[in-house]
């Protein structure tokens, strides 16, 4: 007959073997600033902004990491993106506001190394300079603008 304590350690030893499988092929992953790889950012956002893909993948469900980088004097309007759960700015400036209407003097500018959690409403934003972000939340990765006619996806067709 074996004992409870021989019992509980072999539930605790299989337990831990389980968990600890998807730890076993996580791996860590660093990237220099200067090593990003930038692309053309996706369609849903205005021409000009360069995207480099930290973590996950746009299109599917999942944890997603990514940076944008923004040309000068860039406008991003009135949107909603229920992917977004966390915006850091890395460099320059970059202005935003809340509401359904783009109104540059309405805008708050958040500097490099200023984070922002943004809720479900819409907001927009602009750029004087060069400016930078990192955006990190969940997949798939939308853009819903409030005109449909600031859709550049549907500007196109």
């Amino acid at each position: 007959m074996k004992t409870p304590y021989a019992m509980f350690t072999k539930i605790v030893l299989f337990v831990i073997g389980v968990l600890g499988v998807p730890f076993a092929h996580a791996q860590q992953v660093a990237v220099a600033s200067g090593d990003v790889k930038w692309v053309n950012a996706p369609a849903s956002l205005p021409p000009g902004a360069k995207l480099a893909m930290l973590k996950g993948d746009l299109a599917k469900d999942g944890t997603l990491a990514f940076r944008l980088k923004l040309p000068a004097d860039y406008r991003l309007m009135p949107h909603s993106s229920p992917a977004i759960g966390r915006l850091l700015v890395v460099s320059g400036t970059f202005n935003l506001g809340a509401g359904e209407k783009f109104d540059a003097a309405r805008t708050i500018p958040l500097y490099a190394g200023y984070m922002h959690w943004p809720d479900k409403s819409p907001s927009f934003a602009w750029t004087k300079e060069e400016t930078v972000i990192e955006i990190e939340g969940f997949g798939p990765f939308a853009v819903s603008y409030v005109n449909p006619g600031d859709d550049p996806v549907k500007r196109k067709k």
